[in-house]
């Protein structure tokens, strides 16, 4: 007759010697120890994923909701409603301008501001925009041509000419050739010929291909022209000039 066979029992001792039930073991002791900090750090992790939950939904509410007004705010501008569309620029900036639809509202209330010629707004508006634009070189150019236009509609010629001349810097090619052409405009109306005149040179030289090229050599022309004219011209001649006609 066989024998029964006696069931093994580990003992505790037995089974502290087994890493994966030493450690079962550790843990259980631990949440006795713990269970009021796990059940606090539980409750911590929760109302956190709640929250950020709610913030997401918040933000992609208020970026619908930003966009809208952005869409509206752009139509009006480009139907030629320029004051219309600062309104609701202004809305958008009050109350969603955190948003990227915000960012973007200021571009485009610079824009319109200096459709109707508020320029030292549309300035203060474009620089706003460059400060949290960030590297993107598109809306930056966009945004330095807007302060460079409403540096010249101010008079403000030699500034806007700088402007003009560094956004070329970035550029290549015939886009690079139509700001060099706009700075030395701008030079030229600084009266600041020389410079003008080597920035026409510069696209006579280097883009022979621009549609403006023949522009750029007369006005190159006129410029050493009156520069010769200039040079030669007496200072008695200049005087006499100068006088009133006694007639």
């Amino acid at each position: 007759m066989a024998k029964k066979k006696t069931k093994m029992r580990m003992t505790r001792k037995e089974m502290k010697r087994d890493p994966l039930v030493t450690f079962s073991l550790k843990a259980a002791d631990f949440a006795k120890l713990h269970a009021r900090v796990l059940i606090i750090a539980c409750i911590v992790v929760v109302v956190s994923l709640v929250v950020v939950v709610m913030m997401v939904r918040d933000r992609a509410k208020a970026e619908a909701a930003a966009e809208m007004i952005l869409t509206q705010a752009n139509r009006e501008l480009w139907s030629g409603n320029a004051p219309q569309a600062t309104i609701l620029y202004n809305e958008l900036l009050d109350r969603y301008a955190g948003t990227e639809s915000g960012k973007k509202g200021l571009l485009f209330r610079g824009d319109a501001l200096l459709e109707t010629r508020a320029l030292d707004e549309a300035i203060d508006s474009y620089e706003k925009f460059l400060k949290r634009v960030g590297k993107d070189e598109l809306l930056r150019n966009s945004a330095r041509r807007g302060i460079a236009t409403a540096l010249e509609e101010k008079g403000e010629f030699a500034k806007a000419a700088r402007e003009r001349e560094a956004i070329a810097l970035t550029l290549q090619g015939n886009e690079a050739a139509e700001d060099l052409m706009a700075a030395a405009r701008c030079y030229r109306a600084a009266t600041m010929y020389g410079r003008a005149i080597e920035l026409y040179d510069n696209v006579i030289k280097n883009h022979a291909d621009y549609w403006g090229v023949n522009a750029a050599k007369i006005a190159a022309e006129e410029l050493r022209l009156k520069l010769r004219l200039g040079a030669t011209e007496s200072p008695a001649a200049t005087a006499s000039a100068a006088a009133p006609n006694s007639n």
